[in-house]
C-alpha cells in the first residue's frame, strides 16, 4: 500500500537556504517527526534537493530519494528497453552524495538501453542552480552553466537527464535563453520509464 503524506508541507531545504534557518528546521523537523512516526516501512522522495536536506538532519533510514528507490527495483531484473537512438547527457547535480544517489547505477542502467548515447559533462562544477541563484542571481546561474550549454552544443545533445529540479529549472531557462528547442530536459526515472517494454 502507498500513499501521499498529506500532512508535510515542506522539508525545509528552501527557507533554510534562503536565510529563514529557523523557518526551515521548524518545517524539517515536522517532517522528520512525521516520517519517523512509526507509520511508514519506506518513504520516498522526489526531489534529490529535498532528500539531501532530510538525510542531513535525520537520523531515521526509511527515508530515500525515488531515483535510488527505482534504480534498486530494477538493476537485478532483465529489463527490456526499446531502441533509442539520441544523444542524451546525464547530469550528476551537486545533491548527488547527501541524497545518496547512486550515479554509477544509472549510468549503468542507462547503458543497457540499445543505441543509446550515453555522455556525461566534463566538468563537475554547480550548473548555476545552486545556492539559490536561480532565484536570487539569475545572472550568475546563466553565466555558470555556459560550460555546460556549450558541452551541450558541441556534442549535439537531445536530452539532458537531471533529478534535481532547480537543475532542471536552470537547464531549461538557460535552452530557452539559447533557443536550443531541440533540446529536452527530464527527469532519469520518467525517462527510463518511457523505453521501457
Amino acid at each position: 500500500k502507498s500513499e501521499i503524506i498529506k500532512n508535510v508541507e515542506c522539508c525545509g531545504s528552501l527557507d533554510y537556504n534562503s536565510g529563514r534557518i529557523n523557518k526551515g528546521l521548524e518545517y524539517n523537523s515536522h517532517a522528520n517527526s512525521e516520517f519517523s512516526s512509526g507509520k511508514y516501512e519506506k518513504i520516498i522522495g522526489y526531489a534529490s534537493g529535498c532528500s539531501s536536506f532530510i538525510n542531513k538532519n535525520s537520523s531515521a533510514n526509511i527515508y530515500q530519494d525515488a531515483t535510488s528507490f527505482i534504480l534498486n527495483l530494477i538493476c537485478n531484473k532483465k529489463n527490456k528497453f526499446k531502441k533509442t537512438k539520441k544523444n542524451i547527457c546525464i547530469h550528476r547535480p551537486c545533491t548527488s552524495k547527501s541524497a545518496d544517489i547512486d550515479f554509477e547505477k544509472l549510468i549503468n542502467t542507462l547503458k543497457t538501453i540499445p543505441e543509446l548515447n550515453i555522455f556525461t559533462f566534463e566538468d563537475n562544477y554547480c550548473c548555476g542552480a545552486g545556492a539559490q541563484n536561480l532565484i536570487h542571481n539569475s545572472e550568475n546561474s546563466i553565466n555558470i552553466i555556459k560550460p555546460k550549454i556549450e558541452f551541450i552544443k558541441s556534442n549535439k545533445i537531445e536530452l539532458i537527464l537531471t533529478y534535481n529540479i532547480g537543475c532542471s529549472l536552470n537547464f531549461i531557462n538557460s535552452i530557452n535563453i539559447n533557443n536550443m528547442k531541440q533540446v529536452e530536459i527530464k527527469h532519469p526515472i520518467t525517462f527510463i520509464n518511457e523505453r521501457m517494454m
